[in-house]
This record gives C-alpha cells, structure tokens and sequence, in this order.
C-alpha cells in the first residue's frame, strides 16, 4: 500500500513510525516539512499527494493537523494524536478517519481527539486508545497504527456526501438481504476505490469477498458456467461467454445486511462491483434473478439511474401451467431486499399485463421496505376481485432461493 506519512514538530523523515510502515512491506512517502510555517508545510504535503495518490494519509502530532488541512479527497486518513487545535484552520475530519490517542499524552490532550470526534460526527470506535505517551512509538501503538492503515481499504468513504437510498415504506418485521454476485475478469494492480465516482463507502458491514483464481480453486470458476442460463448467454453472445470461460479469476460477493430504513449497502454493492467491471471485470452473474449481466447493460439498467430502481435488482419469470392457456407468473431477486418473491399461477391471458403490472407495485413496495400482510386483499382495478396474498415457502425453495407470497386466483 501506498502511504503518506507526515510526521510532526521538531521531527523528521525516517523516524519510528514511517520505518515501521516501509518494514511491513508498505511504500512509505515521508516530505520534510518545515517546522516554522505551517502553511509551507500543507502545500508540500499537498504536492506529495497530488503527485504521489498515496491510498491512505497518516499524520503525527502537527503533522495530523497537516493532514486535516490538505485536500485528499476520499482518500482515508489516520491521525495519531493529531495537533489540529494547535495548527491550521480545519476543525473536523472526513467520514472513516481512525484516530489514535494516548490518555497519558503530555503534549496535545485526549480531550482534543474526543473533541474532533464529537466535531465530526464519527462514530466512538473511530478514536483508538492506545499508547503511555505523546509519541505512541511504544510496540502497541506502532501494531495498532499498522492495523489502522492496513484497515484504511474497508473504510474508503466520499468526503461528500454519498447519497441515501431511503425506503420510505419501511417497517417490521423483514427479513434480512441477501446479496451474491460473481464477477469474472483480472483483477490487479486495483487503484483505490473511488467513493464519489462510485458512489460507494467499500464493502457493506456483513458482506464478504472472496477472490478465487483458475489454477487453485478451477471448480469455482467452472461451477456456474453451465445450465440454461449459461447455455442462453453463449448462444445470444458468443464472443463474451468464451471471454468468460478463459477468465483466470473470479471474485465473489456474498452476504447477509441488516434489515433497515436505507438500501444503503445495495447503493455500496453496485458501485464497488461497478468498479470492479471497470478495473478488470468483464461480466457479472447475478444467481439470486438469474441474469448474466454485460458491463453496458449493468451500467445502463443497475449503476447509472443513481438510485434504486427495485425492478431492476428483480425478475419476473413466466411458466405454462398444465391447462391450456394458463401462465404461472413468479419474481426472483427479492431475497435481496429482505423480502418474499411473489407467485401467481393460473393467470388467463387477458390478465397478463395487469398481473405484471401487480407484481412491478409489489417489487418496488416491498424493495422500498413495505411488508405483505398475511391475507392481504389485491384490489387493482384491472384485475377481478377476490386475490388474497399468503405466505409461503422457505430460503431452501429452489424454484425462489427465497420465501414466497403466494397470491391466490380466484377463477
């Protein structure tokens, strides 16, 4: 990892701190700055940033307040007893800063750091107590320091504000989404994420990811490259599913969120697998609604609205039913919102586009965060009245991965 280290008063490069860094196998950018003026100070430490894009800033004493007044984007920062009510002009610090503080510091006051933390509105973990004196060059502090750095790429966040994909229809109980994406390409020498540009704060809390590689894990690249799905994206794009199957690596994405008021960690989920099609990635597959996505159609359907358009995330599957001229309709992709798929069989065929149209309003109530009570009554004006909603099924279900509503026909 690339990191900047500005280092403090009366200090200079090549001190504890940086060496520990560059011994633990990090590229260290240490400038000299200037004891007597602070203002000399931030521009070199500016240059060196715009020069250098380090993946992480870490800052010492007057070098942290340094840190907090030089434009570094959304790139993280780790404060180690930071001077900031001492030096410059800045008085809070961007979303995923790490601070480290000594109570027994003598020369810049713990009471600073909660201060800035409080300023700031960061969350309590965010100040690590560690450390008997200023200069937390004891072997606690330098391994807590080497921890908070190396943690910096969990915590990547915009210094604007990303934007809130709210679920105004929320309420319990729900379930708790469930995302799986699989995406096949190359993947090195990744730059850091870019939180504005991808409008993602990294992996959402309770998602993993996973990187496997054709010569030691072979089966997991070939285990989803066959099937109807598979064989149906070789026959409409030829060229992509043989670019796909020379793949060498893949990553996977996988895991439970809290079920809550945002869809927040889906708004995270689709920029950082939109940066990972950018950086190396040549397609997604996406089990949970059955869809092998190509780069331009995820970014047309999935990453460029720049909100959450539910039916999207979803799918509406049809099948024949035994009688003639009966269609069963039912979703997949709702498991990624916390809630049921819906089914509706023996649909006649003049009530089609009205029971699409039924599913679209449930698709997007229930990503929105709404709940289908057991027994809820359908009332559409397209549609014959009678349509009772039941719960159904379990996450075992092949047909849904999912818990089902099943939405009684009337005939």
């Amino acid at each position: 990892m690339k990191i900047l280290f500005l280092h403090g008063w009366q200090s200079t490069p090549g001190g504890v701190k940086p060496t520990y860094l560059k011994d633990h196998g990090h590229e260290v950018l240490n400038p000299a700055l200037p004891d007597d003026d602070f203002d000399a100070a931030a521009r070199i430490a500016q240059a060196d940033f715009d020069r250098h894009q380090p993946e992480v800033v870490v800052g010492s004493s007057r070098g942290g307040a340094v840190a907090m007044n030089i434009d570094a984007g959304s790139t993280p920062l780790v404060l180690m007893c930071p001077a900031w009510k001492r030096f410059g002009t800045a008085t809070t610090v961007k979303p995923g800063t790490i601070i480290l503080h000594s109570k027994a510091d003598e020369t810049v006051p713990f009471a600073d750091s909660q201060e800035l933390l409080r300023n700031s509105g960061l969350p309590s973990e965010s100040l690590i107590v560690v450390g008997t004196e200023h200069r937390l060059a004891d072997p606690e502090s330098l391994a807590a320091m080497l921890g908070a750095v190396e943690d910096a790429k969990t915590r990547i966040v915009s210094d604007q504000r990303l934007p809130v994909w709210s679920r105004p229809y929320f309420a319990r109980p729900g379930g708790r989404p469930f995302l799986f994406y699989v995406v096949y390409g190359k993947f090195e020498n990744q730059p850091s994420l870019s939180a504005s540009l991808y409008r993602s704060a990294g992996l959402p809390d309770g998602l993993d990811l996973y990187h496997y590689d054709v010569e030691k894990n072979p089966a997991v690249l070939a285990g989803f490259l066959e099937g109807y799905l598979w064989d149906e994206l070789r026959s409409r794009n030829p060229a992509l599913a043989s670019r796909i199957s020379e793949s060498t690596e893949c990553l996977i994405l996988r895991g439970e969120s809290e079920d809550g008021d945002t869809l927040n960690y889906l708004r995270d989920c689709v920029g950082l697998l939109t940066y990972f099609l950018d950086h190396g990635g040549i397609a997604i597959y996406d089990p949970l609604m059955f869809q092998w996505w190509e780069p331009e159609d995820w970014r047309k359907r999935i990453f460029d609205p720049a909100g959450p358009v539910p039916r999207h995330h979803a799918v509406i599957l049809t099948s024949d039913e035994p009688d003639a001229g009966l269609t069963w309709f039912h979703t997949r992709g709702m498991r990624k919102f916390g809630r049921p798929d819906l089914s509706i069989h023996n649909v006649p065929a003049q009530y089609r586009e009205a029971v699409i149209d039924l599913c679209n309003r449930f698709i997007e109530l229930q990503a929105l965060g709404g709940i289908i009570d057991e027994g809820q009554a359908v009332r559409m004006k397209s549609i014959p009245p009678g349509m009772v909603c039941h719960h159904r099924g379990d996450l075992d279900d092949p047909e849904f991965n999912n818990v089902h509503v099943e939405i009684d026909w009337q005939e």
